[in-house]
């Protein structure tokens, strides 16, 4: 009796291994293509975590197929949408570097200097990292696109206006404090870098206030010292 029963189970165990073995074999990984449509469904369900795997996989092993520059691109696009921005940023740069004769190309560029402008801090903080390197990468996109998008324009001129009242203010507190030299070195920056803006005329306003300021501090000439030979020889 007992060896009946461990004859049945013997038998289950067998069933159940070769279902299983059968389960996994009917399991087909995916072509590049079918795991970018499967991307694509968990993006656009927001499911972003999900499509962050499924462009990955394209990127990292499917790098020569037709829908790797897109699933790069999205790859930096969910990071974006999950505000990693500066994740997103790496992903846009490796599209722009690996595939730059792709039409995605053009998306990323413009998409990193949005990234980078949107992890820039308040205009009175540095803006090193953050803002005036969104300046230089939107320089490089009208370089390389000079027809581009007109939403680069707009986050341009976004750009510029964080960046110029960074200088004025600057300018505003010298001038406050009293240090008219520094002060002036402001308003005539924004007046060079910034010539279309509402700034620059302020700057120029501050500077018509700050030369007659600066007249008035300047160390006065020394008088001439009267030469004491000529003094003798009239004597």
């Amino acid at each position: 009796m007992q060896k009946g029963i461990l004859s049945i189970t013997a038998v289950l165990l067998i069933m159940l291994s070769m279902i299983s073995c059968g389960g996994k074999k009917a399991v087909a990984k995916l072509d590049a293509e079918d795991t970018f449509a499967r991307g694509m469904e968990y993006f656009n369900q927001k499911k972003y975590v999900d499509a962050i795997d499924d462009f990955k996989e394209i990127v990292y092993n499917y790098s020569g197929t037709r829908v790797a520059a897109e699933a790069s691109y999205y790859l930096g696009e969910c990071y974006f949408n999950t505000k990693d921005y500066a994740t997103a940023v790496d992903e846009y740069r490796h599209l722009t570097s690996d595939y730059p004769s792709s039409p995605m190309a053009e998306k990323g560029l413009y998409r990193m200097a949005y990234a980078y402008y949107k992890m820039s801090p308040n205009y009175a903080l540095d803006q090193t990292e953050t803002a005036e390197k969104a300046k230089s990468t939107l320089q490089l996109y009208f370089e390389r696109y000079p027809e581009g998008r007109e939403d680069a324009s707009k986050l341009l001129l976004q750009v510029n206006e964080k960046l110029v009242r960074k200088d004025y203010e600057s300018g505003l507190i010298y001038f406050k404090m009293k240090q008219y030299s520094p002060a002036r070195i402001y308003f005539q920056g924004v007046i060079k870098d910034y010539p279309a803006t509402p700034w620059a005329e302020k700057s120029g306003r501050m500077l018509e206030q700050i030369e007659p300021l600066l007249k008035k501090t300047a160390p006065a000439k020394p008088e001439p010292i009267a030469d004491s030979t000529k003094t003798d020889e009239t004597n």
